[in-house]
């Protein structure tokens, strides 16, 4: 998404936000080290309970702001049941969509979507209702 984002000149206009919180890993606690690693996608033996180095997992690093919330507390009170978790909220902080674990890929037609109703581009927006 960044990438497309970056393509059609809208980067400035989305802002990323990750809450990085505990997985119930047995034995595994996640540290401050493992999530800065998991964003930038750089070495750490730590990743996935500890069996994977965090620079061999799939993606790129992460744009945007990570917010500590290895004691659970955002993710309990907005119910999250896992993650990855994904939302778009709008620039007032209403939440545009709720996709949840977005098993359907299609937090990047919901962002172009909130995108165009919010004066688009118009390569970006051209056939969207």
């Amino acid at each position: 998404i960044d990438y497309q984002l970056n393509e059609l000149g809208l980067q400035e206009r989305v802002n990323f936000i990750f809450v990085a919180v505990e997985l119930p890993i047995d034995g595994h606690t996640t540290t401050l080290a493992e999530i800065v690693a998991f964003q930038e996608k750089s070495s750490h033996s730590g990743c996935q309970g500890g069996s994977v180095d965090c620079s061999e997992r799939p993606g790129v690093s992460h744009p945007g702001i990570y917010i500590d919330d290895r004691e659970m507390e955002i993710a309990n009170e907005w119910e999250i049941p896992g993650t990855p978790h994904y939302f778009i909220l709008k620039p007032n902080g209403v939440v545009y969509w709720n996709g949840g674990v977005d098993p359907n890929d299609e937090l990047g037609m919901k962002l172009g979507d909130a995108l165009c109703e919010d004066g688009g581009d118009e390569t970006l927006c051209e056939g969207r209702s």
